[in-house]
């Protein structure tokens, strides 16, 4: 079974980067769990 596909911006990967945030395990799961659409824009 294929991997729902979702667009993810720049908020998740900084919550999922530090650990400082209160949903950090929440983001870590939304990048393992999907396949990431990632705008060109986001990393810039």
């Amino acid at each position: 079974m294929e991997k729902e596909r979702i667009v993810i911006d720049t908020n998740v990967l900084v919550r999922a980067t530090f650990e400082d945030y209160e949903d950090h395990q929440k983001n870590i799961n939304i990048l393992t769990s999907y396949d990431i659409i990632l705008p060109e824009v986001v990393i810039y």
